[in-house]
C-alpha cells in the first residue's frame, strides 16, 4: 500500500522509488496517470480484476536519468529484505514498454 496517513499517493511513491532503487525523484516531475479516470474508480486501477481485490495507482515520472544509473539499475536486487521484499530491477526503454504485459509493467520476474 503506498498511501500514507494522509492519502499523499504520489509523495508515498517517490519515497519507496528512492528506498528501492537509490534514485532521488522530485514531486514535480511526477505525474498521476490514475487522476484522470472516472472519479466512479476512486481514481485507482485494478491489475486483476476477478482475482485480487487490490486497487492501484498508475504514476508517470518526466525526468532526466544518464546512461551510466541506467545501467547501474538493470537487474539490480532490492527492497527491504527484512520485511520480505525482494525487487529485482528491469529498465526497459520507453519506446519498447508498450511490448510488455500490464503485469510484467510491474514485476518482471
Amino acid at each position: 500500500m503506498l498511501d500514507d496517513e494522509n492519502g499523499d499517493f504520489v509523495g508515498t511513491a517517490v519515497r519507496e522509488v528512492e528506498e528501492e532503487t537509490g534514485m532521488k525523484l522530485n514531486l514535480e516531475g511526477m505525474v498521476d496517470l490514475t487522476a484522470l479516470l472516472d472519479p466512479a474508480t476512486r481514481c485507482r486501477m485494478l491489475p486483476s480484476p476477478g482475482g485480487y481485490d487490490e486497487e492501484i495507482g498508475m504514476l508517470l515520472y518526466r525526468g532526466h536519468v544518464d546512461e551510466e544509473t541506467i545501467r547501474a539499475l538493470q537487474g539490480k536486487e532490492t527492497g527491504l529484505w527484512d520485511h520480505g521484499e525482494l525487487i529485482k530491477l528491469c529498465v526497459v526503454p520507453y519506446d519498447q514498454l508498450w511490448r510488455m504485459t500490464s503485469m510484467r509493467i510491474r514485476s518482471r520476474q
